[in-house]
């Protein structure tokens, strides 16, 4: 057993299931829980005999649970007291996940805007959306949001896949909506309601006929968690999600929360994640940061192909897309346009819709490495900061035609057509498993 990443301790309230706020410095710590891993076998009941701790929270199957520490105690206490215990794989802080918006803070700052402009903005002009269209629409695809929630505005309603789930009020109740509370004392009242739908619709300007999978892991205020975000992985990759969104992140980086993403990716999911509004190359922010595992890290560029002054940047970020000004919808029927990193993220998640529709068995390597070589290069726009936006921008239709993706989904019918024999050769790239199989 290895503590991993012990941490100082920052956070002075308690986050316990329902979210009871933590300090709002993006990457705080709670310090009177904490999240452990037992071995298989381990009894979370005799875990908190020897060493009295209690339940707040748990990840069913995967043997995680976030306990309270003893009273008068903190996380470092209990990190020390169950090192080199067998039952104990690992155990770290509970840390805040949260979206900082380009102003500062979570609060999410939409404008509304004439129904027309979603879909005549130029984000979707410089990205090829609608040329793409023509080679693949994400038809029944499934893009798990991970987010505040999705409203049932009228573009939305009727692309919610089932299986949705909120894992802050642990139900299946994953609207969009407040509480009309300032929860966590920062003079704003559910100034993150919204985020999630507005990406949704994003993803569906993207990839129209894709399935929109809601999981809530952020509440109203903008706060989540390394726990909470970690679950939620796992629930999309088990509840049948092609494609993961994580507009969100943390900068202390969580060997849970890798793990998830490591296991979502051997699920045959694409993870894209938005690497962050600070302006800044450092420090990275999770799971944007688990590119190892193939995570597409996005960054955000405005309408001339330059990094949009908010977006952070560096050797992880893996290509951007359109994030300034970008238009959709809103929790009620109204059109609204916001900036950031969130933003761009959808975009690339639903090409990686598009993508998975037309060859269902390509493997996550693939449809990664179809996005980045069709970007297009933006370096010299962007003048010493070359080599540190990815690949380039989003560019949906030269994805949508490399030829590997034809040749899998070639692969995919020849197998269809021969029930009973052996299937031939796997070309590189193609997912073991495969996803949901879809009709063309």
């Amino acid at each position: 057993m290895s503590a991993l990443y012990p941490r100082r301790m920052l956070a002075a309230a308690c986050l316990v299931a329902a979210l009871v706020p933590i300090a709002r410095a993006d990457g705080d710590c709670e310090d009177q829980s904490a999240i452990v891993q037992l071995a298989p076998g381990a009894s979370v009941v005799g875990f908190h005999a020897q060493y009295g701790t209690s339940s707040l929270d748990e990840i069913p199957g995967r043997g995680i649970h976030l306990v309270s520490v003893p009273e008068g105690t903190n996380y470092g206490d209990l990190a020390q007291a169950v090192a080199g215990d067998p039952q104990v794989q690992g155990i770290e802080q509970n840390c805040l996940v949260s979206d900082e918006s380009p102003e500062g803070g979570t609060r999410s700052f939409f404008f509304n805007v004439a129904p027309g402009t979603f879909e005549a903005q130029p984000a979707a002009s410089l990205a090829q959306l609608d040329t793409a269209g023509a080679y693949s629409r994400g038809r029944g695809v499934v893009v798990a949001v991970l987010d505040t929630g999705v409203a049932p505005h009228p573009l939305i309603a009727s692309q919610i896949a089932p299986g949705g789930f909120n894992l802050v009020g642990k139900n299946s109740d994953t609207s969009d909506v407040g509480d009309g509370l300032d929860n966590d004392g920062d003079g704003l009242i559910d100034e993150m309601v919204g985020h999630g739908t507005f990406i949704a619709g994003l993803v569906l300007r993207a990839a129209p006929q894709a399935r929109i999978l809601p999981v809530r892991v952020m509440n109203d205020e903008g706060i989540s968690s390394t726990f909470l975000l970690t679950a939620g992985i796992y629930h999309a990759a088990n509840a049948g999600a092609s494609i993961l969104n994580i507009s969100m992140g943390t900068t202390q980086p969580s060997a849970l929360l890798e793990n998830a993403v490591e296991f979502a990716a051997g699920r045959g999911c694409v993870v894209v994640a938005s690497v962050g509004n600070e302006g800044n190359a450092t420090p990275i922010r999770y799971p944007a940061g688990y590119v190892q595992h193939g995570v597409l890290a996005v960054a955000a560029t405005t309408d001339e192909d330059r990094r949009a002054d908010f977006s952070n940047y560096g050797p992880h970020v893996s290509l951007c897309a359109p994030g300034v000004d970008v238009a959709s919808a809103d929790t009620v029927s109204a059109w609204v346009a916001a900036s950031g990193t969130s933003y761009s993220a959808p975009l690339v998640a639903g090409t990686a819709a598009l993508l998975r529709r037309i060859a269902p068995h390509a493997g996550p390597a693939l449809i990664r490495s179809a996005l980045l070589d069709a970007c297009d290069p933006i370096d010299a726009l962007n003048p010493g900061y070359e080599g540190q936006l990815g690949r380039g921008r989003l560019n949906a239709v030269r994805a949508v035609r490399d030829p590997r993706l034809t040749q899998a989904l070639s692969w995919d019918r020849r197998s269809a057509l021969r029930p009973g024999s052996p299937p031939p050769a796997r070309p590189a790239g193609l997912s073991p498993a495969g996803t949901q199989r879809l009709a063309r």
